[in-house]
């Protein structure tokens, strides 16, 4: 299969060196460049001061690092993707929720009583899922502090521009709900909307794959967790498909 990345440029090498593992041919074209942001007055205290931290990508496991030496902090991650990266930049103790938000909220009510101190929530400038609201009902004190922004590209990357004008894509692959809205607008922006109709759009959940209705794929298909392996899993069994179609 010939895949479309649209994650930011290191996620982006990531799936695209595991892609290649499997037989693909990737094509790169990041829809976001990211920024770390220095850390707010207040961030070292709250974090010394914190049970355990909240991280919900890979990009909020860097952000951390880079923000504070610390290792020793408990990490809860909303995935394996992030919990690996956490572990690779040092943090001694990392559990993974190894799912989507839902899980990580049920994680904490699992592992960590409330009562035995706040939570930080390191993320992104944009968020999807509110934990401090999600949570405070249990009695959690979760605040969250935004240490890296993932900033639109303008227009459709080059990359991707090229792929769709020479038909040379078989699938396209979307990690959140913003990333599929920001290619959407992107193709429609360069009127080649019309080069989708033998792409599949494989997303990571349907709330993913939910901006993307407009478009005239000629498949969606939301991945059954919401994890890389899982969409993974399902470029591989594309692949069977048109073999043994």
């Amino acid at each position: 299969m010939r895949v479309l990345i649209t994650r930011p440029e290191r996620e982006a090498t990531t799936l695209a060196t595991a892609l290649g593992e499997r037989g693909h041919a990737p094509v790169v074209a990041p829809l976001f460049r990211l920024d770390i942001l220095h850390p707010p007055a207040g961030f070292a205290d709250a974090l010394a001061a914190s049970q355990a931290v909240l991280l919900t990508s890979a990009n909020g496991a860097r952000a951390l690092a880079d923000a504070n030496p610390q290792r020793a902090k408990p990490v809860f991650a909303v995935g394996d993707t992030t919990a690996t990266e956490a572990e690779g930049l040092g943090f001694t103790t990392v559990t993974s929720a190894a799912g989507d938000a839902a899980a990580l909220v049920g994680l904490v009510r699992q592992r960590l009583d409330a009562k035995a101190g706040p939570l930080i929530h390191v993320s992104g400038s944009d968020v999807a899922v509110d934990f401090a609201e999600s949570l405070a009902p249990d009695g959690y004190d979760v605040r969250r502090f935004a240490l890296y922004e993932a900033r639109e590209e303008a227009v459709l990357p080059e990359s991707a521009r090229a792929a769709l004008q020479a038909r040379a894509l078989d699938v396209a692959t979307f990690f959140s709900p913003r990333a599929a809205a920001t290619f959407a607008r992107l193709v429609d922006d360069a009127k080649l909307g019309d080069m989708l109709q033998d792409v599949t759009a494989v997303a990571i959940s349907p709330a993913a794959l939910a901006p993307l209705a407009d478009l005239p794929f000629e498949a969606r298909v939301a991945a059954v967790r919401p994890t890389r392996q899982a969409v993974l899993d399902v470029i591989d069994r594309l692949t069977e498909a048109g073999v043994q179609g």
